[in-house]
């Protein structure tokens, strides 16, 4: 990766996000380029697949996609993670460059007849919590109980459930804020 590009980011993302929400150390970007993959025999004899170059931890959906845009600005590929606990690889830095995390953005933004709505980092047991409160329950949940509502989605969203009620293509899913990579915010 192109060392000034990434040095351009990490002063970009700083005034973006504050010093706080990025960093560049050896052991915080170690720590974000793995997942559970380890679990799958055929993806653990390929680890490491990548490094991140930077982590970014944006607090909120807005700070997500600003880290996105100026990343794609610089030409810096983007790896966004929940708390990476799916085994498949996909919260992996396959090209290095910036992984988002998202785990701080994990608010509960409102409970409707029906639905949760939720920021990207935001655990499912959170949810849950939340639909519970509200004399409601998930109809989807996952393995593992810390997983972030976009990491579930991003990584196939199979859990207890999926065999009563299907998966995203029954409405699990209603609506989706996207952030495209095009360098606009």
């Amino acid at each position: 990766m192109n060392e000034a590009a990434i040095l351009g980011l990490e002063n970009e993302i700083i005034g973006l996000l504050g010093a706080k929400s990025v960093s560049a150390d050896p052991r915080v970007r170690e720590r974000a380029s793995i997942d559970g993959s380890p679990m799958s025999p055929i993806i653990a004899a390929l680890l490491p697949l990548g490094v991140a170059d930077l982590v970014a931890t944006p607090a909120d959906a807005e700070q997500i996609a600003k880290a996105v845009a100026a990343a794609t600005r610089r030409g810096v590929p983007v790896t966004v993670r929940g708390k990476g606990t799916g085994n498949y690889g996909q919260a992996l830095p396959l090209h290095n460059g910036l992984v988002i995390d998202t785990t701080r953005a994990k608010a509960i933004v409102e409970v409707g007849d029906g639905y949760v709505t939720a920021e990207a980092g935001t655990p499912m047991v959170l949810m849950e919590q939340a639909a519970w409160a509200s004399g409601q329950a998930l109809w989807m949940y996952p393995s593992t109980a810390q997983s972030t509502v976009g990491g579930f989605l991003s990584g196939g969203s199979g859990g207890t459930g999926s065999i009563d009620h299907g998966s995203n293509d029954q409405g699990f899913v209603i609506a989706l804020d996207v952030v495209h990579g095009d360098g606009s915010d």
